[in-house]
């Protein structure tokens, strides 16, 4: 059971599980995966996690979660592949993606957003910012993962 931390953002965690926003996180550093989902499901967030860009991109095509949170060194496939590939289809090309890297460097910043990433979130993470900058993506895509009153 994830214990429920207190942020001010975030999915409503009165809403049934299913009606949650699902997040894939492509991250292929297992401790950072799971700290993220971790961070992500106590902020009242659905969460799935792939351990690669290829992984990741089967998993994305499957689910279609409202978002997608990627790191961008992996083995194999990295993160900017991983958004070119994402936004060339036309079935994911609208879902937002997140960034989330210890590069932090205004080169990458760029390149990833002109890969078509949404929001570019450098690590260590700080809990109570990343779940802010979680809901104002989705918010900015509500018809995407945040429920509709």
């Amino acid at each position: 059971m994830v214990q429920q931390l207190s942020s001010g953002a975030g999915a409503d965690p009165a809403l049934p599980i299913d009606q949650r926003p699902l997040v894939v996180v492509v991250e292929d550093n297992r401790t950072n995966a799971r700290l993220t989902s971790t961070i992500l499901q106590a902020a009242g967030y659905q969460a799935a996690v792939a351990y690669d860009g290829d992984e990741g991109l089967r998993l994305v095509k499957q689910l279609l979660p409202a978002l997608v949170i990627l790191d961008l060194q992996m083995p194999g496939m990295d993160g900017l592949t991983l958004a070119k590939h994402l936004k060339a289809d036309p079935h994911t090309a609208s879902l937002p993606l997140v960034v989330l890297t210890a590069h932090a460097m205004d080169e990458h910043r760029e390149r990833a957003m002109a890969a078509g990433c949404t929001c570019f979130i450098t690590k260590p993470i700080r809990y109570q910012q990343f779940v802010a900058d979680i809901a104002q993506v989705l918010e900015q895509h509500p018809s995407l993962g945040v429920p509709q009153a």
